[in-house]
Protein backbone atom coordinates (compact mmCIF):
# COMPACT_ATOMS: atom_id res chain seq x y z
CA UNK A 1 0.00 0.00 0.00
CA UNK A 2 1.20 3.50 -0.69
CA UNK A 3 0.78 6.59 1.44
CA UNK A 4 -0.58 8.91 -1.21
CA UNK A 5 -2.91 11.81 -0.46
CA UNK A 6 -6.05 12.56 -2.46
CA UNK A 7 -6.42 15.37 -4.97
CA UNK A 8 -8.57 17.14 -2.38
CA UNK A 9 -5.37 18.23 -0.62
CA UNK A 10 -4.60 20.64 -3.46
CA UNK A 11 -7.91 22.37 -2.74
CA UNK A 12 -7.18 22.91 0.95
CA UNK A 13 -8.97 26.17 1.90
CA UNK A 14 -6.42 26.97 4.61
CA UNK A 15 -4.09 28.90 2.28
CA UNK A 16 -2.85 32.40 3.03
CA UNK A 17 -5.24 34.24 0.73
CA UNK A 18 -8.79 34.73 1.98
CA UNK A 19 -9.98 34.97 -1.64
CA UNK A 20 -8.08 31.79 -2.46
CA UNK A 21 -9.68 29.96 0.46
CA UNK A 22 -13.14 31.11 -0.62
CA UNK A 23 -12.67 30.06 -4.24
CA UNK A 24 -11.27 26.67 -3.25
CA UNK A 25 -14.09 26.16 -0.79
CA UNK A 26 -16.71 26.91 -3.46
CA UNK A 27 -15.06 24.60 -6.00
CA UNK A 28 -14.76 21.60 -3.69
CA UNK A 29 -18.17 20.03 -4.35
CA UNK A 30 -17.46 19.81 -8.08
CA UNK A 31 -13.99 18.40 -7.46
CA UNK A 32 -15.36 15.68 -5.20
CA UNK A 33 -18.18 14.75 -7.53
CA UNK A 34 -20.76 14.79 -4.74
CA UNK A 35 -24.30 14.56 -6.09
CA UNK A 36 -26.16 17.86 -5.60
CA UNK A 37 -23.22 19.01 -3.50
CA UNK A 38 -23.17 22.26 -1.62
CA UNK A 39 -20.48 24.13 0.31
CA UNK A 40 -21.31 25.31 3.82
CA UNK A 41 -19.33 27.44 6.24
CA UNK A 42 -19.67 27.93 9.99
CA UNK A 43 -20.28 31.55 11.03
CA UNK A 44 -21.73 31.01 14.52
CA UNK A 45 -24.45 33.66 14.18
CA UNK A 46 -27.14 31.56 15.87
CA UNK A 47 -26.36 32.57 19.43
CA UNK A 48 -25.00 29.14 20.43
CA UNK A 49 -22.34 26.66 19.31
CA UNK A 50 -24.66 23.81 18.30
CA UNK A 51 -24.36 22.00 15.00
CA UNK A 52 -28.09 21.73 14.24
CA UNK A 53 -28.84 25.47 14.46
CA UNK A 54 -29.20 26.61 10.82
CA UNK A 55 -28.41 30.22 11.78
CA UNK A 56 -24.84 29.13 12.56
CA UNK A 57 -24.24 28.29 8.90
CA UNK A 58 -23.90 29.95 5.50
CA UNK A 59 -26.12 29.27 3.67
CA UNK A 60 -28.80 29.17 6.35
CA UNK A 61 -29.16 25.37 6.44
CA UNK A 62 -27.73 22.54 8.53
CA UNK A 63 -25.11 20.55 6.55
CA UNK A 64 -26.28 17.31 4.94
CA UNK A 65 -24.83 14.20 3.25
CA UNK A 66 -23.53 16.10 0.19
CA UNK A 67 -22.12 19.09 2.05
CA UNK A 68 -18.50 20.22 2.00
CA UNK A 69 -18.20 21.81 5.43
CA UNK A 70 -15.63 24.41 6.49
CA UNK A 71 -15.18 25.07 10.24
CA UNK A 72 -12.69 27.45 11.86
CA UNK A 73 -14.16 27.71 15.39
CA UNK A 74 -15.30 25.41 18.20
CA UNK A 75 -18.61 23.60 17.55
CA UNK A 76 -20.77 21.35 19.73
CA UNK A 77 -21.99 18.32 17.79
CA UNK A 78 -25.35 17.85 19.51
CA UNK A 79 -26.86 15.52 16.88
CA UNK A 80 -25.61 12.67 14.72
CA UNK A 81 -24.30 14.30 11.54
CA UNK A 82 -23.82 12.95 8.01
CA UNK A 83 -21.90 15.22 5.63
CA UNK A 84 -19.65 14.86 2.58
CA UNK A 85 -16.28 16.34 3.61
CA UNK A 86 -15.12 18.19 6.72
CA UNK A 87 -12.43 20.88 6.83
CA UNK A 88 -11.26 21.88 10.32
CA UNK A 89 -9.08 24.97 9.99
CA UNK A 90 -8.98 27.08 13.19
CA UNK A 91 -5.59 28.57 12.28
CA UNK A 92 -7.23 30.41 9.38
CA UNK A 93 -9.06 32.58 11.93
CA UNK A 94 -6.29 32.69 14.49
CA UNK A 95 -7.93 30.15 16.83
CA UNK A 96 -5.61 27.86 18.75
CA UNK A 97 -8.14 25.27 19.98
CA UNK A 98 -10.93 25.19 17.43
CA UNK A 99 -12.61 21.94 16.52
CA UNK A 100 -15.56 19.60 17.02
CA UNK A 101 -16.80 18.45 20.44
CA UNK A 102 -19.61 15.87 20.19
CA UNK A 103 -22.10 15.41 22.98
CA UNK A 104 -21.84 11.90 24.43
CA UNK A 105 -22.77 9.29 21.87
CA UNK A 106 -23.08 11.66 18.88
CA UNK A 107 -21.36 10.40 15.72
CA UNK A 108 -20.24 11.87 12.40
CA UNK A 109 -20.29 10.15 9.00
CA UNK A 110 -18.30 11.55 6.06
CA UNK A 111 -19.80 10.24 2.82
CA UNK A 112 -16.78 11.22 0.69
CA UNK A 113 -14.39 9.68 3.24
CA UNK A 114 -12.26 12.81 3.81
CA UNK A 115 -11.44 14.75 6.97
CA UNK A 116 -8.93 17.58 6.48
CA UNK A 117 -7.88 18.68 9.97
CA UNK A 118 -5.47 21.61 9.93
CA UNK A 119 -4.62 22.44 13.53
CA UNK A 120 -8.01 21.51 14.97
CA UNK A 121 -9.05 18.98 17.60
CA UNK A 122 -11.92 16.58 16.99
CA UNK A 123 -12.85 15.31 20.45
CA UNK A 124 -14.67 11.98 20.66
CA UNK A 125 -16.79 11.38 23.76
CA UNK A 126 -18.29 7.88 23.57
CA UNK A 127 -18.75 8.77 19.92
CA UNK A 128 -17.21 8.04 16.55
CA UNK A 129 -16.22 8.97 13.01
CA UNK A 130 -17.23 6.82 10.04
CA UNK A 131 -15.46 7.41 6.73
CA UNK A 132 -17.22 6.08 3.65
CA UNK A 133 -14.37 5.57 1.20
CA UNK A 134 -14.38 6.40 -2.47
CA UNK A 135 -14.90 3.85 -5.21
CA UNK A 136 -11.17 3.10 -4.94
CA UNK A 137 -11.71 1.99 -1.36
CA UNK A 138 -9.68 4.86 0.10
CA UNK A 139 -10.52 7.23 2.96
CA UNK A 140 -8.32 10.01 4.34
CA UNK A 141 -7.42 11.69 7.64
CA UNK A 142 -5.34 14.65 6.47
CA UNK A 143 -3.71 17.71 8.01
CA UNK A 144 -1.69 18.51 11.13
CA UNK A 145 -4.45 18.43 13.76
CA UNK A 146 -5.54 15.68 16.08
CA UNK A 147 -8.41 13.43 17.00
CA UNK A 148 -8.61 13.21 20.77
CA UNK A 149 -10.52 10.10 21.90
CA UNK A 150 -11.59 10.84 25.47
CA UNK A 151 -11.70 8.03 28.03
CA UNK A 152 -14.33 5.66 26.61
CA UNK A 153 -14.26 2.22 25.04
CA UNK A 154 -17.19 3.38 22.90
CA UNK A 155 -15.07 5.80 20.83
CA UNK A 156 -14.35 4.66 17.29
CA UNK A 157 -12.81 5.65 13.96
CA UNK A 158 -13.58 3.39 11.02
CA UNK A 159 -14.32 3.18 7.33
CA UNK A 160 -17.00 1.08 5.69
CA UNK A 161 -14.43 -1.18 4.04
CA UNK A 162 -11.27 -0.22 2.21
CA UNK A 163 -8.29 1.58 3.74
CA UNK A 164 -7.87 4.75 5.81
CA UNK A 165 -4.73 6.77 5.00
CA UNK A 166 -3.52 8.62 8.10
CA UNK A 167 -1.46 11.70 7.24
CA UNK A 168 2.16 12.13 8.42
CA UNK A 169 1.43 15.28 10.44
CA UNK A 170 -1.85 14.11 11.99
CA UNK A 171 -2.27 12.59 15.47
CA UNK A 172 -4.81 10.18 16.96
CA UNK A 173 -4.61 10.04 20.75
CA UNK A 174 -6.63 8.51 23.58
CA UNK A 175 -8.74 5.37 24.01
CA UNK A 176 -11.40 3.50 22.08
CA UNK A 177 -11.37 1.43 18.89
CA UNK A 178 -9.62 2.14 15.60
CA UNK A 179 -11.02 0.35 12.55
CA UNK A 180 -13.73 -1.63 14.44
CA UNK A 181 -13.16 -4.90 12.64
CA UNK A 182 -14.14 -3.17 9.39
CA UNK A 183 -11.16 -1.83 7.38
CA UNK A 184 -7.41 -1.39 7.05
CA UNK A 185 -5.17 1.59 7.71
CA UNK A 186 -1.88 3.01 6.47
CA UNK A 187 -0.48 4.97 9.40
CA UNK A 188 1.96 7.66 8.31
CA UNK A 189 1.20 9.81 11.35
CA UNK A 190 1.17 9.44 15.13
CA UNK A 191 -1.07 7.10 17.12
CA UNK A 192 -0.83 7.25 20.92
CA UNK A 193 -2.63 5.03 23.39
CA UNK A 194 -2.88 7.82 25.94
CA UNK A 195 -2.03 7.66 29.60
CA UNK A 196 -2.85 10.92 31.29
CA UNK A 197 -4.50 13.69 29.34
CA UNK A 198 -4.67 17.40 30.01
CA UNK A 199 -7.30 19.53 28.33
CA UNK A 200 -7.74 23.26 28.53
CA UNK A 201 -11.05 23.02 30.40
CA UNK A 202 -11.15 19.66 32.17
CA UNK A 203 -7.75 19.45 33.88
CA UNK A 204 -6.06 16.10 34.34
CA UNK A 205 -7.88 12.86 33.51
CA UNK A 206 -6.61 9.32 33.89
CA UNK A 207 -7.40 7.06 30.94
CA UNK A 208 -8.86 3.73 32.12
CA UNK A 209 -9.63 2.28 28.68
CA UNK A 210 -7.16 0.89 26.17
CA UNK A 211 -6.73 2.05 22.61
CA UNK A 212 -7.61 -0.92 20.41
CA UNK A 213 -6.54 -1.32 16.78
CA UNK A 214 -8.84 -3.91 15.22
CA UNK A 215 -8.51 -4.44 11.44
CA UNK A 216 -10.62 -7.60 11.53
CA UNK A 217 -9.02 -10.85 10.47
CA UNK A 218 -6.62 -11.41 7.59
CA UNK A 219 -8.77 -9.51 5.08
CA UNK A 220 -7.66 -6.15 6.45
CA UNK A 221 -4.14 -4.88 7.08
CA UNK A 222 -2.71 -2.18 9.34
CA UNK A 223 0.52 -0.81 7.82
CA UNK A 224 2.71 1.26 10.11
CA UNK A 225 5.06 3.87 8.65
CA UNK A 226 4.63 6.30 11.53
CA UNK A 227 4.68 6.54 15.33
CA UNK A 228 2.86 3.97 17.46
CA UNK A 229 3.14 4.17 21.27
CA UNK A 230 1.53 2.74 24.42
CA UNK A 231 1.27 5.20 27.33
CA UNK A 232 -0.31 4.47 30.73
CA UNK A 233 -1.77 1.41 32.43
CA UNK A 234 -4.63 0.84 29.97
CA UNK A 235 -2.16 0.53 27.10
CA UNK A 236 -2.50 -0.47 23.46
CA UNK A 237 -4.20 -3.61 22.17
CA UNK A 238 -3.72 -5.09 18.70
CA UNK A 239 -6.58 -7.40 17.72
CA UNK A 240 -7.12 -9.87 14.89
CA UNK A 241 -5.64 -8.80 11.58
CA UNK A 242 -2.32 -8.39 9.80
CA UNK A 243 0.05 -5.71 11.11
CA UNK A 244 2.77 -4.88 8.60
CA UNK A 245 5.33 -3.08 10.77
CA UNK A 246 8.41 -3.09 8.51
CA UNK A 247 11.41 -1.80 10.46
CA UNK A 248 9.41 0.72 12.50
CA UNK A 249 9.64 0.88 16.30
CA UNK A 250 6.65 0.39 18.60
CA UNK A 251 7.35 1.87 22.05
CA UNK A 252 5.76 0.76 25.32
CA UNK A 253 6.53 3.31 28.03
CA UNK A 254 6.88 2.71 31.75
CA UNK A 255 3.73 1.44 33.43
CA UNK A 256 2.05 0.62 30.12
CA UNK A 257 1.48 -2.51 28.05
CA UNK A 258 1.05 -3.75 24.51
CA UNK A 259 -1.48 -6.59 24.32
CA UNK A 260 -1.16 -8.73 21.18
CA UNK A 261 -4.51 -10.45 20.75
CA UNK A 262 -5.42 -13.80 19.25
CA UNK A 263 -5.36 -13.68 15.47
CA UNK A 264 -3.07 -10.63 15.37
CA UNK A 265 -0.11 -11.28 13.06
CA UNK A 266 2.83 -8.94 13.68
CA UNK A 267 5.03 -8.95 10.57
CA UNK A 268 8.36 -7.31 11.25
CA UNK A 269 8.72 -4.32 13.49
CA UNK A 270 10.89 -3.59 16.51
CA UNK A 271 9.19 -3.58 19.92
CA UNK A 272 10.81 -1.88 22.88
CA UNK A 273 9.71 -1.54 26.50
CA UNK A 274 10.94 1.22 28.81
CA UNK A 275 10.77 2.31 32.42
CA UNK A 276 10.78 5.93 31.26
CA UNK A 277 7.60 8.03 31.22
CA UNK A 278 6.54 9.30 27.81
CA UNK A 279 8.19 12.59 26.79
CA UNK A 280 6.25 15.83 26.39
CA UNK A 281 4.85 16.47 22.95
CA UNK A 282 4.97 19.66 20.84
CA UNK A 283 2.27 21.76 19.28
CA UNK A 284 -1.45 21.13 19.53
CA UNK A 285 -0.92 17.71 21.07
CA UNK A 286 0.89 19.24 24.06
CA UNK A 287 -2.12 21.40 24.83
CA UNK A 288 -4.37 18.36 24.99
CA UNK A 289 -1.99 15.69 26.26
CA UNK A 290 0.43 15.51 29.15
CA UNK A 291 2.34 12.25 29.59
CA UNK A 292 2.90 10.37 32.81
CA UNK A 293 5.47 11.97 35.07
CA UNK A 294 7.60 10.88 38.00
CA UNK A 295 10.12 8.12 38.71
CA UNK A 296 9.54 4.56 39.82
CA UNK A 297 7.40 3.31 36.92
CA UNK A 298 7.52 -0.44 36.25
CA UNK A 299 8.94 -1.40 32.89
CA UNK A 300 6.38 -1.58 30.13
CA UNK A 301 5.36 -5.05 28.99
CA UNK A 302 4.34 -6.87 25.82
CA UNK A 303 1.57 -9.37 26.63
CA UNK A 304 0.76 -11.97 23.96
CA UNK A 305 -2.51 -13.88 24.05
CA UNK A 306 -3.14 -17.32 22.56
CA UNK A 307 -2.74 -17.45 18.75
CA UNK A 308 -0.92 -14.11 18.61
CA UNK A 309 1.77 -14.44 15.93
CA UNK A 310 5.23 -12.83 16.00
CA UNK A 311 6.62 -13.14 12.47
CA UNK A 312 10.17 -11.95 11.89
CA UNK A 313 10.02 -9.51 14.79
CA UNK A 314 12.70 -7.85 16.93
CA UNK A 315 12.14 -7.59 20.70
CA UNK A 316 14.04 -5.00 22.75
CA UNK A 317 12.48 -5.37 26.14
CA UNK A 318 10.10 -7.43 28.26
CA UNK A 319 7.51 -9.97 27.10
CA UNK A 320 5.22 -11.42 29.76
CA UNK A 321 3.44 -14.59 28.64
CA UNK A 322 0.83 -15.28 31.27
CA UNK A 323 -0.73 -18.54 32.41
CA UNK A 324 -2.52 -20.60 29.72
CA UNK A 325 -1.43 -18.37 26.83
CA UNK A 326 -0.19 -20.03 23.62
CA UNK A 327 1.38 -17.48 21.23
CA UNK A 328 3.32 -18.39 18.08
CA UNK A 329 6.67 -17.35 16.64
CA UNK A 330 7.25 -17.68 12.91
CA UNK A 331 10.00 -16.71 10.49
CA UNK A 332 12.62 -16.22 13.20
CA UNK A 333 12.84 -13.99 16.25
CA UNK A 334 15.54 -11.56 17.37
CA UNK A 335 15.22 -11.30 21.14
CA UNK A 336 17.38 -8.72 22.90
CA UNK A 337 15.25 -8.62 26.03
CA UNK A 338 13.55 -11.19 28.26
CA UNK A 339 10.58 -13.33 27.27
CA UNK A 340 8.98 -14.65 30.48
CA UNK A 341 6.84 -17.80 30.27
CA UNK A 342 4.82 -17.90 33.49
CA UNK A 343 2.57 -20.90 34.05
CA UNK A 344 0.22 -20.58 36.99
CA UNK A 345 -0.69 -24.27 36.88
CA UNK A 346 -2.09 -24.61 33.36
CA UNK A 347 -0.18 -25.48 30.21
CA UNK A 348 1.57 -22.34 29.02
CA UNK A 349 3.04 -22.91 25.58
CA UNK A 350 5.23 -21.02 23.13
CA UNK A 351 4.74 -22.53 19.68
CA UNK A 352 7.34 -22.24 16.93
CA UNK A 353 5.81 -22.63 13.48
CA UNK A 354 8.34 -23.71 10.87
CA UNK A 355 12.09 -24.26 11.06
CA UNK A 356 13.72 -21.06 12.32
CA UNK A 357 16.20 -19.49 14.73
CA UNK A 358 16.04 -17.30 17.80
CA UNK A 359 18.90 -14.80 17.73
CA UNK A 360 19.83 -11.74 19.72
CA UNK A 361 21.39 -11.17 23.14
CA UNK A 362 18.33 -11.83 25.29
CA UNK A 363 16.82 -14.89 26.93
CA UNK A 364 13.61 -16.85 27.40
CA UNK A 365 12.95 -17.38 31.10
CA UNK A 366 10.52 -20.05 32.31
CA UNK A 367 9.16 -19.89 35.84
CA UNK A 368 9.23 -22.90 38.17
CA UNK A 369 6.53 -25.04 36.57
CA UNK A 370 6.42 -28.34 34.68
CA UNK A 371 3.57 -26.87 32.63
CA UNK A 372 5.75 -24.45 30.65
CA UNK A 373 6.44 -25.62 27.09
CA UNK A 374 8.36 -24.54 23.98
CA UNK A 375 7.26 -26.93 21.25
CA UNK A 376 6.94 -27.13 17.42
CA UNK A 377 3.71 -26.73 15.51
CA UNK A 378 4.82 -29.55 13.19
CA UNK A 379 6.88 -32.61 14.02
CA UNK A 380 9.69 -31.70 11.60
CA UNK A 381 10.03 -28.05 12.68
CA UNK A 382 13.47 -27.23 14.12
CA UNK A 383 14.27 -24.31 16.41
CA UNK A 384 17.89 -23.14 16.58
CA UNK A 385 18.97 -21.16 19.62
CA UNK A 386 21.54 -18.52 18.58
CA UNK A 387 25.00 -18.41 20.16
CA UNK A 388 24.33 -15.27 22.25
CA UNK A 389 20.77 -16.13 23.22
Amino acid sequence: MNSKRPVISTFDPSGRSLLGRLVAWLLLPAVLGLAEARAERWIGAGGDLTWNNPHNWVPNTVPGPNSVVYVDHEILLNVDATIGVLFLDPAASGNSMGGISPFGGRDMTLTAGILNNNGGIFRLNASGITLNPSGLGEAFLNGNGQIFMQDSAANFIKATGGVIFHDAAHTIVGSGNLLQNACGMVNNGTILAAATVLTNDLGELVMSNALVIDPGGTNNTFVNHGVLEARGAAGLELRAGVFEMGTNVVTVYGGSKLVVGGGAVLRGGRYRTLTDPPPPLPGAVARALAGLAGPGLPEGAIKPLSDAVFEGTVLDGRVVQENYRWPIIRGGLENNGVWFINSGGSTTRLWYDGTQAITGSGRIELNDSANNQIIPSNADDVLTNGPDH
